[in-house]
């Protein structure tokens, strides 16, 4: 990704730069400066500015939006599966569960009851599906 920050009002910028939480990211001339790298979900909401060097009033501020899958937690209590999830957005359509073994083989796949369930994945509560669920997470425990 590259931000880039100019004007057409050269004459009243002495140098232009950009920044993020206080940080210099990039340097730039009294016309423009551009700053690139590959985000991270971590960058998520980060603001940029880009500022005068000398006249701090002259300034633009962005904010990045990244937009990537959850990382998804469960937990089985009680004949329920539990999932926190952080993707953004928060809203995904599921259709099944798939545990994948720590070398990214498929060990099973669970169909949820009418094939699509739409959920806000901040928090994900699951119910007892026809016994299957219990059946497949006492064997994983």
């Amino acid at each position: 990704m590259e931000i880039n920050c100019s004007t057409d009002k050269a004459q009243y910028i002495t140098a232009l730069k950009i920044e993020s939480y206080g940080s210099i990211l990039a340097i730039g001339d009294n016309q423009s400066v551009s700053y690139s790298f590959i985000p991270k979900r971590t960058d998520h909401l980060t603001s940029y500015t880009c500022v005068d060097n000398t006249h701090s009033s002259i300034m633009i501020e962005v904010t990045l939006i990244i937009r990537y899958a959850p990382a998804v937690t469960l937990r089985y209590t009680n004949g329920r599966i539990e999932c926190d999830c952080d993707g953004v957005p928060p809203v995904y359509s599921v259709y099944r569960l798939d545990r994948l073994s720590k070398y990214g083989k498929l060990v099973y796949s669970i169909k949820l009851d009418n094939g699509k369930n739409r959920h806000n994945m901040n928090r994900l509560v699951l119910g007892h599906h026809d016994g299957l669920i219990n059946k497949l997470f006492q064997r994983i425990h």
